[in-house]
C-alpha cells in the first residue's frame, strides 16, 4: 500500500504530493538516515518531512554551527551545510542511485538575510531534474516561526558517488558517536586559523565531525562551502579595512574540483573587483599541492 504525505509546500501552501513508493517508505527511516553523517550528528540536523522529490530538514539555533556564544544565531555556514545536506537527502528519498552516495559538484547560495538570533530554520529542498548520473536540486531556508525567507540555493549533485572511493579504507575517519555538539560557536567548531593579512592562507584542520560521506571519508560539501564563505568574508574585511559586522554576503558559489580529503584544507583568495560598496572575490582550496575546491562570492560592504 502506498503512503502519501500531506505537508506544507516550500511556498507555504498545503499540497498533497505524489505518493511515496511503499518500497522506499518501508526501507528508509529518514530520521536515522539524516543523522548518518558525522557533521549532521554534530550539528543536530533534524528530519521534518519528506515526499516525492522534496525534503525538509530543520536546525535549531543552539547548534555548534551557530554564530555567537550568548545570543546564538544560525549563520551562513550553517545554512550552506543544511541546504547541501537536505539536497542530498532529497535525492536519497526517491532515486536508487543516491542510496549509493551523492557528491556535490556545484552549489550556489543567495542570501536574503541572516536568521534572527534564537530562531530555528528549515531547509526546503526540491529535485528539479535528474539527467544520467547528475541531478539539479533547488532549496530555500526559512525561519520556522516567522516563515520568512532567509536564503536560497541551487546545486548539482552526482549520484552513485560511492562506486569508486577516492581514498583507501585506512584513510576513512571513524563515524562520530553521540548527538549534537552545542558548546561554543561556529569558529570554535571549525578550529580554523585565519591569516592575519590578505596573502596568508586560511587553514581548516581536519576533524572527524566535518565528514559528510562516511563511505568515501570526504568532507561534507555544505560545510566546505560555508567555510569558504567565511574565508571570503574575512579577506574582504582585510582588503577594505572593515570589521566582520560590516561585511555581508550577497551570493556565493562553490565548485568541487576533486573530493575534499580528510586532511587540512588551505585557502587562498584573490579580489576580482572592488567597488565602493560591493566586492567580488574568489578563493581556491588546496590539499597536498592540488586545487580541490573553488569558490566565488559577492559581498556587500556597509
Amino acid at each position: 500500500m502506498e503512503k502519501a504525505i500531506v505537508s506544507a509546500a516550500p511556498g507555504g501552501r498545503m499540497q498533497t504530493p505524489a505518493p511515496l513508493p511503499s518500497s522506499l517508505d518501508s526501507r528508509i527511516d529518514f530520521k536515522e538516515r539524516v543523522a548518518l553523517s558525522p557533521l549532521s550528528q554534530a550539528a543536530g540536523f533534524r528530519f521534518i518531512d519528506g515526499w516525492k522529490d522534496n525534503l525538509i530538514l530543520g536546525l535549531d539555533a543552539d547548534t555548534c554551527l551557530s554564530e555567537g556564544r550568548e545570543n546564538k544565531r544560525i549563520g551562513i555556514g550553517a545554512m550552506a551545510a543544511l541546504l547541501d545536506h537536505g539536497s542530498g537527502m532529497a535525492l536519497h528519498l526517491v532515486h536508487e542511485g543516491a542510496t549509493q552516495g551523492t557528491a556535490t559538484v556545484d552549489l550556489r547560495i543567495d542570501v536574503v538575510r541572516c536568521p534572527s538570533p534564537g530562531e530555528s530554520v528549515a531547509a526546503h529542498c526540491s529535485i528539479d531534474c535528474v539527467t544520467g548520473p547528475f541531478a539539479l536540486v533547488r532549496g530555500k531556508v526559512i525561519e520556522e516561526r516567522t516563515q520568512e525567507l532567509v536564503a536560497t540555493s541551487i546545486g548539482t549533485f552526482m549520484l552513485d558517488a560511492n562506486r569508486r572511493p577516492p581514498f583507501g579504507q585506512h584513510d576513512r575517519p571513524s563515524p562520530v558517536k553521540g548527538g549534537a555538539q552545542n558548546a561554543g560557536d561556529y569558529l570554535d567548531f571549525t578550529g580554523a586559523v585565519f591569516g592575519a593579512d590578505f596573502d596568508t592562507p586560511d587553514r581548516l584542520p581536519f576533524r572527524e565531525s566535518f565528514v559528510g560521506n562516511t563511505t568515501l571519508g570526504v568532507l561534507h560539501g555544505g560545510f566546505v562551502a560555508g567555510f569558504l564563505q567565511t574565508c571570503m568574508a574575512s579577506k574582504v574585511g582585510i582588503a577594505v579595512g572593515r570589521v566582520p559586522s560590516d561585511i555581508s554576503p550577497v551570493s556565493f558559489t562553490t565548485e568541487y574540483l576533486l573530493p575534499v580529503a580528510p586532511e587540512e584544507l588551505s585557502v587562498v583568495a584573490n579580489i576580482k573587483r572592488r567597488g565602493r560598496r560591493v566586492v567580488f572575490i574568489e578563493v581556491i582550496g588546496h590539499q597536498g599541492g592540488r586545487s580541490v575546491v573553488a569558490g566565488s562570492g559577492i559581498f556587500s560592504v556597509h
